[in-house]
């Protein structure tokens, strides 16, 4: 029993002999005023003795261990990811291996294809290259003579010369029209300052050229001859 039991049951054994005191003498003087006012006054003392006692009973309750002590709450240890797998199906590894190589054939043909475009884009710069070089002497070269009348029933033409040029029978000579070659003409007879000559069937898209009055004579670059005597 600790200190707090005992002042609860000696506080509780004061008010019993309080109580009984104070009845039997208040039974004896019951008639008097004395006896009234005693009786209050143990009943005054009664109820601070109870205010008391309530007083010591909360305090003890409020100071009493626990009976059950309260364990600590284990919290769980997180829980570790599995590993990823290191190793991987067959049938992933063979679309693997396949997407790996349809990769390297892809970039095969991609190679393949840039060196084909390379060289088609060489040729072509190329051949535009010598297209504008021979258009450039086409332009520059000596104006001889200028068309006068065209008779494109009976294939011929007469041309006046220039820059004091003297032309002679069988002579040839190219048609001009801008930087191209119309075609070629070649020179039948001449009459003073003037000359007749015969179209030639134009050599690449075959028949007569649609000459005009008023195209320029020119002689007729090398590359050209070349090419028409192949055909």
């Amino acid at each position: 029993m600790n200190t707090t039991n005992i002042l609860l049951a000696t506080t509780s054994l004061l008010v019993l002999a309080a109580f009984f005191l104070s009845f039997g003498k208040f039974s004896r003087d019951s008639g008097s005023n004395d006896a009234s006012v005693e009786r209050q006054q143990v009943e005054a003392e009664i109820a601070r003795l109870e205010s008391e006692r309530e007083a010591l009973r909360l305090s003890a309750y409020r100071t009493a261990p626990t009976p059950y002590p309260i364990s600590p709450v284990a919290v769980p240890e997180p829980v570790a990811p599995e590993p990823a797998q290191s190793e991987i199906s067959e049938e992933t590894a063979a679309q693997l291996e396949e997407t790996r190589q349809q990769l390297e054939e892809a970039n095969r043909k991609n190679e393949v294809l840039e060196k084909e475009t390379s060289m088609i884009h060489k040729r072509e710069t190329a051949e535009a290259q010598r297209t504008e070089k021979a258009e450039n002497r086409v332009r520059i070269a000596l104006l001889m003579g200028t068309v006068d009348s065209v008779n494109t029933e009976y294939g011929f033409l007469t041309f006046g010369a220039k820059n004091g040029l003297n032309f002679t029978t069988g002579q040839e000579l190219g048609i001009r029209r801008g930087s191209g070659i119309l075609g070629r003409i070649e020179v039948s007879s001449v009459q003073g300052d003037q000359y007749s000559a015969n179209i030639k069937p134009n050599a690449y898209a075959g028949g007569l050229p649609q000459v005009r009055i008023g195209d320029e004579l020119i002689r007729l670059p090398d590359n050209y001859k070349e090419s028409a005597d192949g055909e």
